[in-house]
């Protein structure tokens, strides 16, 4: 028997029955499609194949890729669609393999920037913040240094609930645009730079997505990258990967970016003497110029950014943002001979003025690429993005010495893969389908309110807790309760609080790990969350027998990047 059947051979036998997943396992019972897919994981790392899997609900994908990145030769990435999947395989699924194995392989969790503190501009803030300007911040600022202080990590999630911290998160984090890299006083201390040097040293690396793309693209200078020492690369919830992989090939720029430019200049100027008034009033111009922009852009309605910018007023709001980013540059040419921080921010705005001259250019789309604007709260984002990555990603997948699985347990069209083959330009993988073990038609009851109302006002949401309030009563159990949108989980929250008297865990009031404990407490729970909670929630133990969707999250067809991707399988011969 050669090397790679007994290899093989060894993986299946875990998932045996008496095998080893059995024996750590309790209540644990034989799959054959998890066997099966351990196997075929097994021979495509055992031959550098790359191998697209589909594996319905229940049939235990999870363990059935862990146990072959356990007891095959050399190193593996994981890569999740969600943070919440990356903490649940980092702390419980991975342990459980580990001790079904016996293994000593050395794995660790690496999450992107915005996950660790960074203590260069924790401590920067905290220093040049005015005494009594903004004490709510300033609170929060203080609460974090005291956090600092005990954390082994610095993953901001033992804090906060991903949704939370919003107004101090840029204050505390690093982006790649604004890291000073190896520059930086606190480098060695750096979380960033500690979770990476962990993920370098170690034989498994639990990553998302976003985190592997940027890594893929090279979008982040400043950090190594993980991907060339690799032997495997399992990409879970692959049915995320092409939308995911559309951000990091194309161009974006936020209205944000501006904000936090002029914040950061504010913020070192103050720290070396605050002694330029030209420069601080080139900010304090390019400020008013943003919000200008943003503001032109919320009063127009459209998204796509071809038909947005030739308005005359965002037109007009576009140009005063070009003069002012200019103008501030060559301020900041002047002052960047002052720190590092400065030349930084040079760096910065010169990179930006060259990204927003792109992206406001009224023909830099073609047929090959969308060109649109999001309006999210206060701000606006520009696009530029290719409706096809296939060519891009295929060719980079090809290129790789790794092999490259792909794995969800929605990936198939009519029952047919040919669909994700041919989105991701993977025509040369092989394909494996395994169908869930569970009977949903005797095991599930669904349910469809009439309500009446259109789906996202608040007139359905209150339409829709009405109907399903004699539901929570009657559930012998916990109800997860999902939403589309923060205004109708707000609007949900206060009546069954106030009016319904049922008790009710929100996301966001907790970090989720406390969430989810707490909501596994209390008899009779409801959890209310948003877009977070939709995958890789693990509700085991919590007595979970009810799931209620506001609405299903589709894109709409006037989305510009939809209309895109249609007019494109029109013109393949396709049916958009």
């Amino acid at each position: 028997m050669s090397t790679h059947e007994s290899f093989i051979r060894d993986v299946s036998a875990f998932f045996e029955p008496g095998g080893d997943i059995e024996r750590i396992l309790p209540g644990y019972v034989e799959r054959p499609g998890q066997r099966d897919m351990a196997a075929g994981v097994a021979r495509a790392m055992t031959v550098k194949e790359d191998l697209i899997v589909e594996a319905g609900t229940g049939t235990g994908k999870t363990y059935a890729y862990l146990v072959p990145a356990l007891l095959q030769d050399g190193r593996t990435i994981i890569s999740t669609g969600t943070r919440t999947l990356q903490d649940q395989l980092f702390l419980k699924d991975l342990p459980l393999v580990r001790r079904a194995t016996s293994n000593t392989k050395r794995v660790s969790l690496l999450k992107g920037r915005r996950n660790y503190l960074c203590p260069y501009r924790l401590a920067r803030h905290l220093a040049t913040r005015a005494p009594g300007t903004d004490n709510e911040i300033a609170r929060e600022l203080l609460e974090v240094r005291r956090w600092w202080s005990t954390t082994t990590t610095g993953d901001l999630t033992e804090l906060y609930d991903e949704e939370a911290g919003r107004s101090v998160r840029p204050l505390i984090t690093s982006t790649s645009q604004n890291c000073l890299g190896k520059q930086c006083p606190q480098v060695e201390n750096c979380p960033l730079y500690l979770a990476r040097r962990r993920a370098i040293e170690s034989d498994i690396v639990v990553v998302n997505h976003h985190l592997l793309f940027a890594d893929l693209a090279m979008v982040d200078d400043n950090i190594a990258s993980i991907l060339p020492s690799a032997r495997t690369i399992i990409l879970d919830e692959a049915h995320q990967v092409a939308d995911v992989a559309r951000q990091f090939f194309g161009l974006r720029l936020a209205s944000s970016q501006f904000v936090d430019l002029c914040r950061d200049i504010r913020s070192e100027s103050v720290a070396i003497g605050a002694d330029d008034p030209l420069l601080l009033s080139h900010v304090e111009a390019l400020e008013r110029a943003n919000a200008r922009f943003v503001k032109a852009v919320h009063d127009s309605e459209f998204s796509s950014a071809p038909s947005l910018l030739v308005l005359d007023t965002v037109r007009a709001a576009t140009e005063a943002v070009d003069e002012s980013l200019d103008s501030l540059n060559r301020s900041l040419d002047h002052a960047r001979v002052r720190s590092h921080v400065m030349a930084h921010c040079y760096q910065r705005a010169a990179a930006l003025l060259d990204t927003f001259a792109m992206l406001t250019e009224p023909g830099s789309s073609d047929e090959g690429n969308a060109h649109w604007v999001e309006r999210s709260g206060s701000g606006v984002s520009l696009h530029l993005a290719p409706v096809s990555i296939a060519a891009a990603f295929g060719a980079r997948v090809q290129a790789s010495p790794a092999s490259w699985i792909f794995t969800s347990a929605t990936l198939s069209v009519a029952g047919d893969l040919a669909y994700t083959k041919t989105l991701l330009g993977l025509l040369h993988a092989r394909v494996e389908q395994y169908e869930s073990p569970f009977c949903f038609a005797r095991q599930v009851r669904g349910y469809v309110p009439r309500t009446g109302e259109r789906p996202g006002t608040d007139e359905h949401t209150i339409a829709l807790l009405d109907a399903c309030i004699p539901i929570l009563r009657a559930v012998p159990g916990r109800t997860f309760f999902l939403f589309t949108s923060y205004r109708a989980l707000d609007i949900a929250a206060t009546r069954l609080r106030h009016e319904h008297d049922v008790p009710v865990v929100v996301q966001g009031s907790l970090p989720k790990r406390e969430l989810m404990e707490k909501f596994a407490q209390i008899e009779g729970c409801v959890l209310l969350a948003t877009q977070s909670f939709w995958e890789g929630v693990d509700a085991r133990g919590t007595g979970l027998k009810c799931l209620i969707i506001d609405k299903l999250p589709f894109a709409s067809p006037t989305d510009p990047l939809t209309r895109a991707k249609m007019a494109a399988c029109d013109a393949a011969g396709g049916n958009g």
